[in-house]
């Protein structure tokens, strides 16, 4: 359907925009300069208010597969508008606001992500949230040192990155033959590649779970991703929690072989990340636990050779420490109730322990008995029950 000025709607929902009663519907309107694209420009976000006349409001951000979300991410039950999208850059030092860029070709550019957030107020949207507030408000830098180390500081945490497993072709552009840094660059945090709105079951508000890739001494060069999780609770940015993710450079560089040379069409890859529903479980005491004490973050879903694979995290919501977890039961299912997965893992490796406040990566395997995907299956459909018995 196309609007005034050759603009066509790319998103609509409805949600209590103008007040926590209001039956209000929202669309996100704009151009696409080129037919064979989804490259969107010329935003507005028209209001249709229920007792009162439409508002039409410019946004000055563009980017490639825009679209909205309603949600209350400020915890006074009236829903914020969310814009999402992707813009591609050489270099990723300056947000895609108020520019209209035409990429001829994305092959050889990076994506990262748009996320903002507009609250309803006096006949006008207020910016509550975006990305150039996140920054300011989570400091990060990072360094090369010496003996193959990185080093990255996020306010007041310090984390320590292993290099010593990259190859000497690509450590002799670093160090010199004493384990010395020899180079003037410095490693960088990039804009988030990822900002998910994500909601825990005890809670009446959003959250937004980001990644931050840090890069080396290229734009591919990932040394590692900073993973926060924030809320906007009374319109202030707070985060709740903060983590870095680092992988053994091997494994990284067989993962992204394999995807660069598995034909993309085969694959059955779902991604995605939020929190996901928690029943009631019991300790080995038999006693009831909060349902707010684990939660499952599912990452992303793969298919392969009649296998299952669910990259997630378990995140420890307690006042204390797990010191074991088993018999961890995982019932998955999409928006219209129907079974994804279903099985009992009886034993997770919990290390020393998964402390409070605090996550860890877990990989569920499921067989082909234990699965069906469904066709259009989106992972911010899926729900999931989970039971388990833990010790502190």
């Amino acid at each position: 359907m196309l609007l005034n000025n050759k603009k066509m709607i790319i998103d609509a929902a409805y949600g209590s925009i103008t007040n926590r009663y209001a039956d209000d519907k929202v669309i996100l309107v704009g151009r696409f300069p080129d037919e064979k694209s989804n490259y969107t420009n010329s935003l507005q976000l028209v209001i249709n208010r229920e007792n009162d006349l439409p508002l039409t409001i410019d946004v000055p951000y563009s980017g490639y597969n825009m679209q909205i979300f309603v949600g209350d991410f400020t915890g006074d039950r009236v829903d914020n508008i969310m814009i999402r999208g992707e813009y591609k850059d050489f270099d990723n030092n300056s947000i895609n606001k108020n520019k209209d860029i035409k990429m001829k070709s994305d092959n050889n550019l990076i994506g990262y992500e748009i996320g903002v957030i507009y609250k309803y107020e006096n006949e006008n949207l207020i910016e509550i949230f975006n990305v150039n507030k996140y920054k300011s408000n989570n400091l990060c830098t990072a360094k090369f040192k010496s003996n193959y180390r990185t080093s990255v500081t996020c306010n007041k945490k310090k984390y320590l990155i292993d290099l010593s497993t990259r190859s000497n072709k690509y450590l002799s552009k670093i160090y010199d033959e004493n384990k010395k840094v020899k180079t003037n660059l410095s490693p960088r945090l990039d804009n988030p590649c990822g900002i998910y709105p994500i909601k825990q079951i005890f809670s009446d508000k959003y959250e937004l779970l980001i990644y931050q890739r840090i890069v080396g001494i290229d734009k591919k060069d990932i040394i590692g991703t900073i993973e926060s999780l924030i809320d906007l609770k009374n319109n202030e940015l707070n985060i709740i929690y903060e983590g870095l993710l680092s992988y053994p450079y091997e494994e990284l560089d067989k993962i992204r072989n394999k995807m660069e040379n598995e034909p993309k069409e085969r694959k059955k890859i779902i991604e995605g990340s939020k929190f996901i529903k928690t029943n009631s479980s019991k300790n080995k005491n038999n006693n009831a636990i909060k349902n707010d004490d684990l939660n499952l973050i599912i990452k992303s879903m793969e298919e392969e050779e009649n296998r299952l694979y669910v990259d997630a995290y378990l995140l420890n919501l307690k006042s204390y420490d797990l010191k074991s977890i088993s018999n961890l039961k995982v019932i998955l299912r999409d928006n219209e109730d129907r079974i994804v997965g279903n099985k009992i893992f009886n034993k997770i490796d919990v290390g020393e322990g998964l402390k409070s406040k605090e996550k860890m990566r877990i990989l569920l395997s499921f067989f082909s008995n234990e699965y069906d995907i469904f066709d259009n299956l989106d992972i911010n459909d899926l729900t999931c029950e989970i039971n388990y018995d833990a010790r502190g």
